[in-house]
Parts: structure tokens; sequence; C-alpha cells
């Protein structure tokens, strides 16, 4: 009764002595490279690749993959040194953090903590008559026990790296922003919002549109009680943004003095200095025209004295393409 049992164990330990020479032989690394040319320039594609944020709500191919998957993010929100952690059943735990950002290419590391496998990856992103031609490239390596899993690697990861630039261009193209932002023109002026009525808002990006529409209504159901008038553009003042939650006000210019009324508030403004610019595309895509406002006051030597307003030219509602709405970005100045 011994020899089957004997034959077994032999063949058993046969069958894995040879599954580890076939290992030792086998490549531990992989590698994988995907491109396509997205019509748009470099300056709208840059904010969905260097804002982890971004990655998840409007393009990456992994989260619909796993309805569990639960994501954090670390500071800061964008560019080198965000990070971003995962947890779900299919996805398992990971990290990605980015290690590298610039105006052509944003590199990464990806870890996946279950499998303790690290790679690299890179976005080169390259202008051309067409458009932008926007590489994705990774490499990285399996642990020894993995190395078998090699080919379906590059399968999955290539597959998925297609469908998440197919959604990057889909998504980009419908909210690219127009010919302008490379001569957003800036200037100084004065403020013009003497008195307001307005609500305070905290809340998650995705949250911020649906936010801002309530709280309009809610002032303007105030404004019909007290007999004001809206005065000029819808407005928001932005205070602060920490660990995915924006701190502002939502407000509408009034004609005359109001009061306050609980969650709804009165306030009046001085007349000061600002330098502004008109942004026309997609509300993601505002921050080219904050970034244009500071390099400007850094090169003018001028200090910010408040917190930035955006005014809100055009309804969303009533323009569709989100390529068509103006924002008028203003930031107050020291006299």
């Amino acid at each position: 009764m011994k020899k089957p049992f004997q034959i077994a164990g032999i063949t058993t330990l046969t069958i894995v002595f040879l599954f580890v020479i076939v290992l030792v032989y086998l490549p531990q690394n992989y590698s994988m490279k995907r491109s396509i040319v997205i019509k748009a320039k470099v300056s709208d594609i840059l904010p969905q690749l260097n804002n982890l944020h971004n990655w998840n709500n409007n393009w990456s191919p992994w989260v619909k993959a796993d309805s569990t998957l639960k994501i954090s993010y670390s500071k800061p929100e964008c560019g080198k040194g965000a990070t971003m952690q995962w947890t779900g059943k299919q996805m398992g735990k990971g990290e990605i953090a980015i290690t590298h950002s610039n105006t052509d290419s944003i590199a990464y590391t990806l870890h996946f903590t279950d499998f303790d496998s690290y790679s690299k990856a890179v976005f080169i992103l390259t202008e051309n008559e067409e458009g932008t031609k926007l590489e994705w490239i990774n490499s990285g390596n399996l642990s020894f026990f993995l190395r078998w899993m090699q080919p379906l690697m590059e399968k999955i990861t290539a597959r998925d790296y297609e469908t998440g630039l197919v959604n990057i261009k889909s998504y980009v193209e419908s909210h690219k922003s127009k010919e302008v932002s490379t001569e957003m023109k800036i200037e100084t002026s004065q403020s013009t919002v003497k008195q307001a009525l307005l609500i305070k808002v905290r809340c998650n990006k995705k949250e911020i549109g649906k936010k801002l529409a309530e709280s309009y209504n809610k002032i303007l159901a105030e404004m019909r009680v007290q007999e004001l008038t809206i005065v000029g553009w819808p407005f928001a003042i932005y205070y602060q943004y920490e660990n995915d939650l924006y701190e502002f006000e939502a407000g509408l210019a009034v004609n005359k003095k109001g009061i306050c009324k609980t969650g709804v508030q009165y306030r009046e403004f001085r007349i000061q200095p600002v330098v502004q610019t008109l942004y026309h595309g997609s509300y993601d895509s505002t921050g080219i025209a904050h970034t244009a406002i500071k390099k400007w006051l850094l090169q003018h030597n001028k200090k910010v004295s408040n917190s930035a307003w955006e005014f809100y030219v055009n309804d969303p509602e009533t323009v569709k393409n989100p390529a068509e709405y103006q924002t008028l970005v203003v930031y107050p100045m020291e006299k």
C-alpha cells in the first residue's frame, strides 16, 4: 500500500521541482506600451493625468471593474507627491504615487500590496499636426512564484491601457477648451460685487455642481422673500481644499441691502483691485486659468489679498457643450 503513495509523492515532488526550474528561466520583468492621438492640446490633457482625482472621476478603466473599490488620497492634490490608495474585493490593495510631473510627461509608481508587485509607468505627451500623441508605457517585475503570470499580466495590462486611452480621448475631446487657453487675456480691474447673499458649502469635487445649483435656488427663494434683485453673474468664493473636501461660498450679488436668515448670509464687500481672466472650457479645467493668474502675479510682483472668486458667465443648463462654458476667474490684489 505504501508504494502507490510513494510514487504519488515522488511524482508531486518531481512536478514541483520542474515547475521551479521553469520559473528560474521565465523572465521576471514585463513591459508594455500603448498610444493614441487625441485632437486636443497638451494643456487640455495634462489635468486628466496630473490629478489622481480625475483618473477615477473621468476615465479610469479600473473603477467600474470593482464596485467594492474604496479610494483615498494623500496631499498634494496633483503633481509630484500626489498619492492614491485603494482596496477592493477584485482589485485588492494597492497604491499609485506620482513621482515626476512636467508639461510633457507624468511618471508614477504602482504597488499591488497583495502580490508585493511593483511597476513604473509614464505618460508622454507630444503635440503634432493632428493634436497630441499620448503614450502610456509600463514596466514592472513579478515575484519568483508569480513569473508564470507574465504573459497574462501583459495581456491584461495592454487591454486596460487601451481602454484607458480611449476613455481619456473621449473625455478630453468632449471637454477640451477653446483655442483661447494658450492666449488667455489677463487684465486688472476693480471688483464689482458690493453686496450679496451667500451660502457656505463644504463638499467633495463631484458634488460641487449640484451644491452650487441647490445654493443658488435657496438664495433666489430668499431674494423673493426680501424683494431683492440679482445683479450680475452667480459666483463662488473658494476658501480651501483638504482631504478631497472643498470649502466655498455660493453667492448672488443683490441690488440693495438684505438681511441674514438661517443658512443664508448677507454681506457687504469693499471695492478693491483685482486681476482676472475669462476662461472658455469645462469647469474641470479652470485650473488652467488659476495657474495663469498666479504666474501673472509672480511676474508683476503682486500679492493676493483674499480668496479666489469664480463667476459663472453662462448657464450649463442651457449651454450643453462644456467646451463653451465661460468662467470669469478673479483674484483680489493688495493695493
